[in-house]
């Protein structure tokens, strides 16, 4: 979208993104998503999430049916260094859930996990 809008080219539909104009040139107020959701498959999978305050981080996520969870409030503890898990089981549950609400799974990652060797 930042190029796009940046070359004036024509904008899409079906675009996922924002234009990052209004950050770069300190014009006008930058949209923001709702959320941030990433996911890795080496080491067993992990999977993160961050909206608001809070990241989510599980761990093992292609090994276990219970992965581990790290939970931090990022905006109290930016180097994630104390993890709130066991004190906010609720916070978990919904950031968990919206994980599974958000995430494209890929039907091709092009390359074998160990587990599929």
């Amino acid at each position: 979208p930042t190029v796009r809008e940046l070359s004036g080219a024509e904008e899409q539909s079906d675009t996922d993104g924002y234009s990052l104009v209004p950050t770069l040139l300190g014009k006008g107020e930058q949209k923001k998503h709702e959320q941030l959701y990433w996911e890795f498959f080496e080491g067993g999978g992990k999977r993160a999430i961050l909206k608001g305050d809070w990241k989510l981080i599980l761990y093992n996520t292609n090994k276990a049916d219970n992965p581990r969870a790290e939970l931090f409030n990022i905006t109290n503890d930016q180097s994630e260094k104390i993890d709130l898990s066991k004190k906010n089981s609720g916070k978990v549950a919904e950031l968990t859930t919206l994980m599974d609400q958000v995430r494209t799974p890929s039907e091709h990652p092009g390359f074998k996990l160990k587990s599929e060797r």
